[in-house]
């Protein structure tokens, strides 16, 4: 914002000053819920929590939302970033329990999640300077630096929004791939370590009630009856989460949340049957089958997690954030969930520069092995002459 504001003539008083009624209004928003009218009972009004979570998914969609390229985001998305971040984080300063200390999540977590947001900008700073160019794939085929048009249509073409990488004919140098492999690989421990955040704090927000409706009476209706035998009946040393998935044939990423989705709300359903069975059991004799079916679930969805690391939310994940009205929840999982999705994009992208790499290099050696190919079928055939010529001048001498 200095830039601009030094372009219009402001003072730094006149600046600090239109830096505090912009911080005014969007706070104002936030108390507001929302709701401009400040009445409460406008149509977009939502709880505080609700409007942080959407704040803190805005921005990222402001500042990140085109994210195509690996580059350094400009100075003023960098400011605008840091600036309403803050904002938004803000709030965090003021929970503390009553003895005046802050919020144990809150404690815990939000200085590592700044320090991996900073990470992550680190990162993009650093590709400053490239041996590799982006262009439209429209533009690819009259280029000498595209990249081979099959494996191009083959690996892109689900990804027809994104620009692609296009490298000289012999590819990164040596020490490019070893930047960017390393730089993949931190992407993905930081996109590691913000998910773990990020469902520790689904997790710890009640399920609410509204999800709780849209459930059947009986988990069996949700996993299959051959499922729901396996869970029911597989002794404790017999039972594998692995053969669930094996029996499940999961053919893609969408049906895999589909399972994901069925085998949470069958979690769900056990464990609230085993809590009412708590509750109403006398002399505290209660059936513990479905305690076991819900700790099977359970088991059964976190292979399935460990086998779709980029698995979107859950159909539950999504009526927690929809309905949590804790601000402090809100802001973890907001921020968090923003951090997983640049760190998985940085990633992605670096992968792509890294495939195209290879295929430059490929298709380079392959160019040269025909080049080699043809040059040794010239050699052997004049050398072919050579010897027909020798022999013929040898003949003619006995003659």
């Amino acid at each position: 914002m200095s830039d601009k504001v030094q372009e219009c003539g402001l003072t730094q008083e006149e600046e600090e000053a239109l830096e505090l009624q912009m911080m005014k209004e969007k706070l104002s928003k936030l108390l507001l819920g929302e709701d401009m009218s400040g009445t409460g009972n406008g149509k977009g009004h939502v709880c505080t929590a609700q409007a942080i979570s959407n704040s803190m998914t805005n921005l990222y969609a402001t500042v990140f939302g085109q994210f195509k390229k690996l580059e350094p985001i400009s100075q003023e998305q960098a400011m605008l970033w840091k600036r309403e971040k803050d904002w938004l984080l803000s709030s965090c300063d003021y929970m503390v329990d009553q003895y005046g200390k802050p919020r144990l999540d809150i404690a815990n977590n939000i200085p590592g999640l700044k320090k991996l947001d900073a990470l992550l900008l680190e990162i993009l700073d650093g590709f400053n300077e490239n041996e590799f160019e982006y262009k439209d794939k429209s533009n690819l085929e009259s280029d000498m630096r595209s990249p081979p048009l099959g494996s191009f249509k083959k690996r892109y073409e689900d990804k027809w929004w994104l620009p692609m990488p296009c490298l000289s004919r012999f590819g990164l140098s040596e020490n490019c791939r070893r930047i960017l492999i390393k730089r993949r690989e931190s992407a993905n421990q930081i996109h590691k370590a913000v998910k773990a955040i990020n469902n520790e704090v689904l997790a710890e927000i009640e399920i609410p009630e509204a999800y709780i409706a849209t459930l059947p009476k009986c988990g069996k209706q949700l996993v299959g009856e051959a499922v729901h035998r396996y869970m029911s009946t597989a002794s404790q040393s017999d039972f594998l989460d692995v053969e669930v998935l094996k029996y499940l044939d999961i053919k893609s990423e969408h049906e895999a949340l589909d399972i994901a989705d069925k085998m949470e709300a069958s979690m769900c359903i056990w464990k609230r049957k085993n809590e009412n069975s708590s509750k109403s059991s006398w002399m505290g004799v209660v059936d513990a089958k479905n305690e076991n079916l819900a700790i099977r679930a359970k088991s059964v969805l976190s292979a399935l997690k460990g086998r779709y690391p980029t698995l979107s939310q859950t159909t539950l994940d999504s009526y927690k954030i929809e309905n949590n009205k804790d601000v402090g929840h809100a802001i973890l999982e907001s921020y968090s969930r923003v951090l997983e999705s640049l760190a998985f994009n940085i990633a992605a992208r670096i992968e792509d520069v890294l495939y195209m790499d290879e295929s430059v290099k490929n298709e380079f050696d392959m160019e040269m092995k025909k080049v080699v190919a043809e040059e040794l079928k010239e050699i052997e055939q004049r050398l072919m002459e050579n010897k027909i010529h020798e022999a013929r001048s040898t003949s003619d001498q006995f003659i």
